[in-house]
C-alpha cells in the first residue's frame, strides 16, 4: 500500500519505479507493476553501500546483473547515480550494455555517502562524505559521449531555475531535484512547495525568453562561457570548451517523450 498510492493519487502522471543494481529481475517486474510505472530507475550507490554497516559489499555480479535487470521489463530503463555523478567512462560502459537513459546525479545535492558516514560513526568514513564528481563536470563528461538518442537526465543539487537552465544549456534533456523540494514542503506545505516549484519554472521561462530559446533544444545549443574550476576540468580532459552537445530528436528513445518542452 506505501507504494501502490502513488499511482492512486496521481494516476494520469508520470511515475518511476527505481530499484537497487543488485536487485533481481524478478523485483524490477514487481516494482514496475505495482505502480504501473512509466520508466524503471535502477540506482547506483556502491559509496553508500561500502560506508553502511550493513550494506551490501559485493559488486561483483553488478554487470551481468543492469543486463538482466534491463532484460526484465518492457518500459525504458534509467541508470542513476546517488549524489556521486557519472564519469565518461562510467556512460560509454553502459552504452555498450545498450543503455540509453542516464541520470548522472553528481555531487552537490543530497549525499547519502555523507548520511552513511555520519551515521556509521567511524572515522576512516568522514573523508568519503566529499566523495564524487560534481554535477556540472559530470555533465560535460556526460556530453561529450551521449549519442544523439540517448536521453541524459542531470540532478544532484540543482535548486533554481537558474540552475535547471545551466544544465540544460551544459546537454541535459530534462533535470531532478528531491531534497529541496522535501525541505519546502516540511517547512511550508504543498501550497508553499507548489509556488516554489512554479516559480522556478517561471524563472527557466524568462532565461530562455532571454536567451532568444523556444524549447529545450535550443537551449542545449545555447553558448556557454566556463571559468575557475570548471574549466580547469574542461581542459584536464582534453575536452574543446566551446563544444556543444549533439541531438536529433527524431531519433530519441521512448523515454524523451515524456520532456516534451513547449514554446514560450
Amino acid at each position: 500500500d506505501t507504494y501502490t498510492v502513488v499511482r492512486e493519487e496521481n494516476p494520469k502522471g508520470i511515475v518511476f519505479a527505481n530499484i537497487s543494481a543488485l536487485a533481481s529481475p524478478e523485483e524490477a517486474a514487481k516494482a514496475v507493476e505495482m505502480i504501473r510505472a512509466d520508466a524503471l530507475e535502477i540506482h547506483l550507490n556502491a559509496a553508500q553501500e561500502l560506508i553502511m554497516p550493513e550494506g551490501d559489499k559485493n559488486f561483483a555480479m553488478i554487470r551481468k546483473n543492469l543486463a538482466r535487470l534491463q532484460n526484465a521489463v518492457s518500459v525504458p530503463v534509467i541508470v542513476k547515480e546517488t549524489g556521486c555523478g557519472m564519469a565518461a567512462e562510467q556512460i560509454q560502459e553502459l552504452q555498450s550494455m545498450g543503455f540509453t537513459c542516464f541520470n548522472i546525479a553528481g555531487h552537490g545535492g543530497t549525499s547519502f555517502a555523507a548520511i552513511e558516514a555520519l551515521r556509521n560513526g567511524r572515522p576512516r568514513y568522514k573523508k568519503f562524505a566529499e566523495w564524487g564528481i560534481p554535477t556540472a563536470w559530470s555533465l560535460i563528461d556526460a556530453s561529450h559521449f551521449i549519442h544523439p538518442w540517448d536521453t541524459l537526465i542531470a540532478s544532484g543539487g540543482i535548486r533554481s531555475g537558474w540552475q535547471a537552465a545551466q544544465a540544460i544549456a551544459m546537454g541535459a534533456d530534462a533535470i531532478g531535484m528531491s531534497g529541496n523540494i522535501l525541505a519546502v514542503l516540511l517547512r511550508q506545505g504543498i501550497e508553499g512547495a507548489v509556488t516554489y516549484l512554479q516559480d522556478m519554472i517561471d524563472e527557466l521561462k524568462d532565461i530562455m525568453v532571454l536567451t532568444g530559446c523556444r524549447t529545450v533544444k535550443e537551449l542545449q545549443q545555447t553558448p556557454l562561457v566556463f571559468t575557475g574550476n570548471t574549466l580547469d576540468f574542461i581542459h584536464s580532459r582534453g575536452y574543446n570548451a566551446l563544444f556543444k552537445r549533439k541531438t536529433n530528436f527524431a531519433r530519441r528513445n521512448d523515454l524523451h517523450e515524456f520532456y516534451n518542452c513547449p514554446k514560450i
